[in-house]
Order: C-alpha cells, then sequence, then structure tokens
C-alpha cells in the first residue's frame, strides 16, 4: 500500500470526522489494509496530517510562485493574496483538525503549530524575496519583520473566527483586503 493511498483514506476520513475523531484503524479500513501496514508508511497519524498539510502547502507555493515574484505585481497585492492564501490554508488546517469549535482542544493547537513553525520560516524567507525584488535589502531584521508580520495576518484571522460563526468564510474573506492593507501599511510606516 502506498504513502499516497493512505493520505488519501485519511483526508477522506478527517474531512468527513476530523482528525481528532478519526483513528489510525478507521484509516486502515477505508484504506482497506490492516492497521500495521499504516504504522510501516508513518509513525503516527499527526504524521500523516502533516504530511497532507506539506503537500498543500508545496500546491499553494508552486501556484502563486509566478505572481509573488513578478516584479511588475505591486507588493499591495501580492500581500492581499498571501493573506487570502494564509486564510484559505488555516482555514483547512481548522476543517481537518477539528470540524467545529467544541473540538479545538488547546494542545492540538500547540502541537500542529509547533510542527509548522519551521514553515512560517520559510514563509518570511520567500517574502524576503519578495520584497526585495521591491527595493527591500534582505537582512536579519527584515525577516523578522515579515514573520511578524505573517504572525499578525494568522492572529488576526484566529481572533475573527473564535468571535463569529466559523461557517461564514465569505464574510471573513471580504474582510481580508482590509486586514492585509492596514497591517502591510503598519509594516512599511517608518514610526
Amino acid at each position: 500500500m502506498s504513502r499516497d493511498a493512505i493520505k488519501h483514506a485519511a483526508l477522506e476520513l478527517f474531512q468527513r470526522y476530523s482528525y481528532l475523531k478519526t483513528s489510525v484503524e478507521d484509516i486502515a479500513r477505508t484504506a482497506g489494509i490492516g492497521k500495521g501496514s499504516v504504522y510501516l508508511a508513518f509513525k503516527t497519524k499527526e504524521d500523516i496530517l502533516l504530511s497532507l498539510l506539506e503537500d498543500d502547502l508545496q500546491t499553494l507555493y508552486d501556484r502563486c510562485e509566478v505572481f509573488f515574484f513578478d516584479p511588475q505585481q505591486p507588493v499591495e497585492a501580492k500581500m492581499e493574496r498571501f493573506a487570502q492564501d494564509l486564510f484559505d490554508f488555516l482555514f483547512q488546517i481548522r476543517d481537518l483538525m477539528f470540524g467545529s469549535l467544541e473540538n479545538v482542544y488547546g494542545r492540538e493547537l500547540q502541537d500542529v503549530y509547533v510542527k509548522f513553525s519551521v514553515h512560517l520560516d520559510n514563509a518570511a524567507e520567500r517574502w524576503v524575496k519578495v520584497l526585495a525584488l521591491h527595493g527591500w535589502k534582505p537582512s536579519l531584521e527584515l525577516n523578522q519583520q515579515v514573520r511578524e508580520l505573517i504572525l499578525f495576518l494568522s492572529g488576526r484571522f484566529l481572533v475573527y473566527i473564535v468571535t463569529h460563526d466559523w461557517s461564514q468564510r465569505e464574510q471573513i474573506k471580504a474582510q481580508i483586503p482590509r486586514w492585509s492593507t492596514r497591517l502591510f501599511r503598519a509594516f512599511t510606516t517608518d514610526v
């Protein structure tokens, strides 16, 4: 049984029932294999989830590469697109992990963040390259500022979804241009 077949079965179950309510036994049953075969391919259920998310993140990077590194595109448009993609990705994590707000436990959020923090660093490095196309000088300070900007965008999104109905994605997406513009202006304005 291939890793892809296991991931396909897991994705189907995570989308239907959530990561938290899906067991390795459920994944094996859906894939038509024994539980031990799943453990031969992946050490844990969490590894399956992280592999799915990494695949989606790579697809996102591939899809956006041309747009983000086109010097003709305004940096503000890139920031808005990045914010939209970030929010879509965070929603996907939320959907796969929890399904609904009642299923959210702080420890699971912390575990996912710790495992995925390296991707924040990668996103910051990519953004420094994008900003260099628009005249910024790459530096450790710029990298740290970009990382903070990404965290602020993520935090703004999380505050909104915690205080509103999670099913109102279109209302949230309508806020993205305003949030990204304000944060980017704050980021680029000298105090």
